[in-house]
């Protein structure tokens, strides 16, 4: 067997790796993404960085629920467990070898090339192409020799194919085959017998109990276990607890639970290959169970061991567990990482419950806040003060920080900012200092009582000075939030709107007080950095022409014609067409939205439109001829209905038609707003035909000639219908009972009765 140097416990090794990770490795990453529609993921606010907890022992995954951070930041179970198993191989072997190389060899080459490289080693030839050749692990095991290394590699690598599970369903390949773990056993007691090493020793030990457990044989897992492991001398190794924990899994499979969970909170605390399966494991169903378990504990920090697991449970006493740990070990590592897993909790609990605005979803879906949360902050931040007082724990600076936190969660704002400045001088490490910092940043926020200008700029401050916006991305949301809520108390619902939302998102129902009141802030002389961020147009200027286009829309949806062209006319005639180009007077016996306007039809922007419309009641009421002015109350009518949800130019008074709306009111009456993903306001539709109707009953009475009263009355008649699909319970006739009874002889009627065969089956009742 080649030379080994013995060095320290492999655990001690990966724990100070795992404490540089902890504290150079360390990005802040938002928890929750911002809550979309249709987003299931609970909506809160987190600003705790892992890295205060202290992630040396890698536990931190376990108690904690930092989203993301542990999937970019730590390794899988899988990169754990070789990382650790080849840290202790670099051990055994000088240092030399370099951890790339390891790997290459214990994991990555098959078991022919390793046949290749032994068979190489013992007859000291030359290397084959691609093996060997600058490998620091197999320069040292071709240096001194170390064919049994390579032998016990070989059996490794052919139990790892063994115990192999399948990929998937598909997965034809043979696993686990009884017989051929069973020949393994029985090679590992040769290659046991056959080495000096007790390194290797305990390897081929491990195999061979690794073998009879995935065979579900649990008895021979145990003798196997009694048999080798009094007969091996090794340093202190990992590969110890890895037997630990397939003893512990028979044991459990035997209904022996606590000699079980005894092993698995031993292997939880020491293994970071195999804590996963140990926190998944680890089972105790009764208080005997447990008082037994306890009395196989060797000392008061297994014991606290225990207590930290049980907290896992889904229906623990957190805060009870803590209190036991402390009594047995004040300074147990799960203790401070249970003392920030409750202050997460709380702090989804608690922080910004006041201005969350998906906090009954949270509630409903989630049970968050916890009924009991207000009461639990008091009980923990009891206990913090305690421990702080009585001096046991291990790094008191961080119950301190979080003393301040909790003190911020129950809304002592002015005892949190005292415990700030005191904890401040205590902190001797970046990170502490940096959420120190991000506390206070929160706390500076929560403060804010008034949605004024001060405010605003404090913000902007906040965002240009601080990388903590940056770094900490919920920063944003809960700022946003807060905002909002503030703009929302003082009136301010347009603010309050753009904070989450575009003009866009308004337009489907904009509300008159929401665009004055923007409208006066697009024209504020100096608005904040804030304002102009929520009013900014992303090809530049400011969103104040979109705004009066939709006020002009509410304007002539009210028939308040002079107000809606004065309104537009504030866009510069130079804009003017941007809104759109319409010929809202074309006469059609049915509505098609989307049918081509004949190019004979004259086409007017916005505010000609309006103009026109004004002018044309202006010379209806003073045309002495009736007929005339029979016609152009005629056009007028026609203008007015295809202005309207019925009619190809509605978009000069709205912004959206949804065409599943007709469907929709039918079902419901009077209805005007409808639900729609993209505007949170509803979408308003614009389905009010009575001015169109009073227009064209205006034609019929002062008209002289029949075919223009009958195709007045008409087109009062689709007014008329369209009352009843949109608002009206019961539906009446009244028009086309007029055009049936007095205007038969037209040759319009004629017409209409060809063509429209809902008027054909009405004269056939």
């Amino acid at each position: 067997m080649c030379k080994f140097t013995p060095k320290a416990a492999a655990s001690s090794v990966i724990a100070s790796l795992g404490l540089v990770l902890a504290l150079t490795c360390w990005r802040p990453i938002g928890l929750l993404a911002r809550c979309e529609p249709g987003d299931l993921s609970f909506y809160g606010y987190s600003f705790l960085n892992p890295a205060i907890a202290g992630l040396a022992a890698g536990q931190a995954p376990f108690y904690l629920e930092f989203g993301q951070v542990y999937k970019r930041y730590f390794k899988t179970a899988d990169e754990a467990q070789e990382d650790e198993n080849l840290l202790e191989w670099r051990q055994r072997f000088c240092d030399g070898p370099t951890l790339p190389d390891l790997r290459q060899v214990i994991y990555e080459l098959s078991d022919f090339e390793l046949e290749s490289i032994r068979n190489q080693i013992a007859s000291g030839g030359g290397w084959l192409s691609g093996l060997g050749g600058g490998n620091s692990f197999i320069s040292y095991l071709r240096r001194y020799g170390c064919t049994d290394v390579v032998d016990y590699l070989v059996f490794a690598k052919r139990c790892e194919q063994s115990a192999r599970k399948p990929l998937n369903a598909w997965d034809a390949t043979p696993v686990r085959d009884p017989l051929t773990m069973r020949e393994r056993i029985a090679e590992a007691r040769r290659g046991f017998s056959a080495t000096e090493s007790h390194f290797l020793k305990l390897r081929y030990a491990y195999q061979a109990i690794r073998m009879a457990h995935y065979m579900k044989d649990y008895k021979l897992t145990l003798d196997l276990c009694d048999y080798y492991l009094p007969k091996i001398d090794n340093d202190p190794s990992i590969i110890e607890y890895w037997i630990m924990g397939h003893k512990a899994g028979a044991l459990q499979a035997m209904g022996r639970l606590p000699e079980s969970a005894y092993l698995y909170s031993r292997v939880f605390e020491n293994s970071a290959g195999k804590r996963e399966s140990a926190y998944l494991s680890f089972r105790i169903n009764t208080d005997e169970e447990w008082r037994q378990c306890l009395l196989l504990c060797r000392d008061n920090h297994e014991r606290a061991t225990l207590y930290a697991l049980r907290a896992h449970g889904k229906d623990a006493q957190l805060l009870e567990e803590m209190r036991r740990i402390y009594v047995l070990d004040p300074k147990h590592q799960a203790l401070e990482l249970l003392l920030f897993r409750e202050v997460q909790l709380l702090e989804k609990d608690l922080l910004g419950a006041e201005f969350n605005h998906q906090a009954e979803r949270n509630k409903r879906q989630f049970g968050i806040p916890r009924a009991n949360a207000g009461q639990r902050v008091i009980d923990l931040r009891v206990f913090v003060q305690m421990a702080l007082k009585q001096g046991r724990v291990a790094r008191p600076e961080r119950w301190q920080l979080a003393e301040g936190y909790l003190q911020l969660l129950a809304g002592d704002y002015y005892y949190a900012a005292r415990t700030f400045d005191r904890t401040l001088p205590l902190l001797q490490n970046d990170t502490l200092r940096e959420q120190l910092n991000v506390f206070r940043l929160v706390l500076d926020i929560l403060a804010l009582d008034k949605a004024n200008d001060e405010a605003e700029r404090r913000i902007a401050g906040w965002r240009q000075k601080s990388d903590l916006y940056a770094r900490y991305m919920d920063f944003s949301r809960f700022t946003r939030d807060k905002m909002r809520r503030l703009y929302r108390q003082s009136g301010q619902r347009g603010k309050a709107f753009l904070l989450d939302y575009t003009i866009a998102n308004l337009s489907g129902n904009p509300e008159m007080d929401i665009l004055n009141e923007l409208i006066t802030l697009c024209r504020k002389d100096r608005p904040t950095p804030l304002e102009r961020s929520l009013i900014a147009k992303p090809g530049g200027g400011t969103i104040e022409y979109d705004l009066l286009n939709l006020k002009a829309g509410l304007f002539i949806q009210q028939g308040q014609m002079g107000a809606a062209l004065q309104t537009f006319k504030e866009i510069p005639a130079t804009e003017w067409e941007v809104y759109g180009i319409y010929s809202p007077f074309v006469d059609r016996l049915k509505d098609c939205i989307k049918c081509a306007i004949p190019d004979t039809l004259q086409v007017f922007n916005k505010a000609e439109l309006i103009q026109v419309l004004i002018d044309l009641e202006s010379k209806a009421i003073a045309e002495p001829d009736p007929n005339l002015a029979a016609m152009r109350y005629y056009r007028l009518g026609m203008g007015y209905y295809n202005l309207t949800y019925f009619g190809h130019a509605w978009k000069v008074a709205d912004a959206f038609r949804d065409p599943n709306s007709a469907q929709r009111v039918l079902r419901n009456k009077g209805q005007t707003v409808f639900t729609n993903p993209d505007y949170p306001l509803g979408n308003a539709e614009y389905f009010d035909c009575s001015r169109a109707r009073f227009f064209f009953e205006k034609a019929r009475t002062v008209a002289t000639e029949p075919e223009i009263a009958a195709r007045a009355t008409f087109m009062a008649a689709r007014c008329e219908a369209n009352a009843y699909y949109t608002q009206l319970p019961t539906q009446t006739f009244d028009n086309f009972t007029l055009l049936r009874n007095s205007y038969s002889q037209t040759q319009f009627y004629k017409r209409v009765v060809e063509e429209c065969r809902y008027f054909k089956a009405f004269t056939t009742k």
